[in-house]
């Protein structure tokens, strides 16, 4: 064979048949089983590309805004729980508005305490009703402590006192046998946010 001759692994209608499976860029409509190779390159492609826009569709962007956990895109989700949540400094919450981050710097702010009340009874009967300032007994106690009000040397003992939140504006004090008429209590209504 001299140089430049041409050399033909296959006849001309083979390699027809090779091209034909090959075929061109812009072959569409391939499958698994059916189509040329860049058929099925082109609808794997077409395959891919549109599972990404699905992704990125769900993904969203940035701006995205939603009005709950469970719509739009997972960017608008993300923003609404950022938005409910808030910042660490954010301010000016009340119960019905603001965020989470708001509320408990506001909490913060004023404190868990809404209000004390205090006293000391020096009277000796054995159950007292005293009336305080309007407060919500499901988010207040009393506390109470038997004291010696005596200024002699004359000591009670004394066994016991109890307190009891008896409606919004009323607290019951009781003490138990063994007080003398030289004992008192001093007690403390807390009332919480």
């Amino acid at each position: 064979m001299a140089s430049g001759d041409k050399f033909y692994l296959a006849d001309k209608a083979t390699l027809d048949e090779v091209k034909g499976k090959i075929g061109n860029t812009t072959d569409t409509g391939g499958s698994n089983t059916t189509g040329s190779v860049f058929g099925k390159l082109n609808y794997l492609v077409s395959q891919v590309s549109s599972y990404l826009s699905n992704i990125y569709n769900r993904i969203g962007s940035q701006s995205d805004t939603a009005n709950s956990s469970t719509s739009s895109s997972t960017h608008a989700k993300l923003n609404w729980f950022l938005n409910l949540f808030g910042k660490t400094d954010d301010s000016g919450a009340t119960v019905t508005s603001g965020t989470v981050a708001g509320k408990l710097n506001e909490i913060l702010a004023r404190g868990c305490v809404k209000s004390v009340q205090k006293g000391l009874i020096t009277s000796d009967p054995s159950v007292i009703n005293i009336s305080i300032s309007s407060i919500n007994p499901s988010k207040s106690i009393v506390l109470v402590s038997f004291t010696n009000t005596s200024t002699t040397s004359y000591l009670t003992i004394a066994v016991g006192v109890r307190a009891e939140i008896v409606n919004s504006t009323t607290i019951k004090i009781s003490f138990t046998s063994g007080v003398g008429y030289t004992s008192g209590a001093n007690w403390q209504v807390i009332e919480f946010y």
